[in-house]
């Protein structure tokens, strides 16, 4: 029972760990458009003293967008001539559209960090009360769109009219990162220095650890390891935090490493997540008792500060013929 709580408890660690790097890796709004099946129309020409839209520091201010006159625009009072249907899939229409004015003035979409405020304003008849039901058209597709950074807040306001009697106009804030379409989406790698310079990192942060374990070196490992670090043994449940694998190389420790030798190893970058699978052969003791083998090892990394430490640690026993 405890081996299988471990087990669960790490590789729930390791999943979340990853999976959250992955999605900022591929974070690639165009391509999801894409695979939406969805396509960005063609800009209407300004008529009035005004613009699409207005930066100021990292906040970018579009004024109330219609649809998108390629198509013609959805025209009536909603509640009216108008169903609450209707409306949804226009103020879709205008999503779209202010993401073309987003793509326009910033050049690509990956520079959008979060869309912080939505305001829709519905043609609505008088006694119409559903305005935030047509404003989610816009909404669900920024969440589609852009994830967790197309959630943002929200008002959705019935007006008496609209220009040109449209049923619905809505206005967006956006929050600009500059340097996110750099390195959104090709960025395997976690800092400018390069996919193979990184993974050469991850393996020196091994090569240091293991160097570490034969020299008994307190002092090295507590650099190494993440304060969060966890290891756990698959064969015998047995679960290690930071503390404890400190304690055990320490003066006066129970564990002792005379030989280690890896091979196989395999590196796959998340951004700032390193995932390392490698097999080694050991000749160590523990508490007195003969604990080396072969085996194999998962580790994942952080980089932090410029420099790679170690989160988690899971080791399996391998039998001679290479099979558990």
């Amino acid at each position: 029972m405890c081996r299988n709580v471990c087990v669960a408890v790490l590789g729930l660690t390791w999943f979340f760990q990853v999976q959250a790097a992955h999605a900022e890796v591929t974070y690639d709004p165009e391509a999801r458009l894409a695979e939406l099946k969805l396509t960005l129309p063609p800009l209407d020409p300004i008529i009035g003293n005004f613009v699409r839209a207005v930066r100021t520091g990292n906040l970018l201010f579009l004024t109330g967008h219609g649809e998108c006159r390629d198509k013609g625009s959805l025209l009536g009072k909603v509640g009216g001539t108008v169903t609450t249907e209707q409306a949804y899939a226009s103020a879709r229409r205008v999503g779209l559209c202010l993401m073309a004015t987003v793509k326009d003035e910033l050049g690509d979409l990956k520079k959008v960090r979060r869309i912080v405020k939505v305001f829709g304003m519905v043609n609505a008849a008088p006694d119409f009360t559903d305005t935030p039901k047509v404003i989610n058209g816009c909404s669900d597709l920024l969440v589609a769109v852009f994830g967790e950074r197309g959630r943002h807040a929200r008002s959705a306001v019935g007006m008496s009219s609209l220009p040109g009697g449209i049923s619905v106009e809505i206005e967006m804030v956006v929050e600009v990162d500059d340097a996110q379409a750099a390195t959104s989406g090709t960025r395997n790698a976690p800092t400018s220095k390069g996919v193979e310079a990184a993974k050469a990192e991850v393996r020196k942060a091994q090569d240091d650890l293991i160097d570490a374990y034969l020299r008994r070196d307190v002092g090295a490992l507590d650099r190494l390891l993440a304060d969060e670090y966890t290891f756990v043994n698959d064969d015998s449940g047995g679960l290690a935090d930071k503390q404890q694998i400190l304690a055990s190389f320490g003066s006066g420790g129970d564990r002792k490493i005379t030989s280690y030798r890896r091979q196989d190893d395999r590196v796959r970058l998340y951004g700032d997540v390193a995932v390392l699978t490698y097999r080694y052969q050991s000749t160590e003791t523990y508490k007195g008792q003969n604990n080396g083998g072969d085996y194999r090892v998962m580790r994942v990394l952080v980089e932090r500060d410029g420099r790679w430490q170690m989160v988690s640690g899971q080791e399996t026993k391998v039998s001679p013929t290479g099979e558990r």
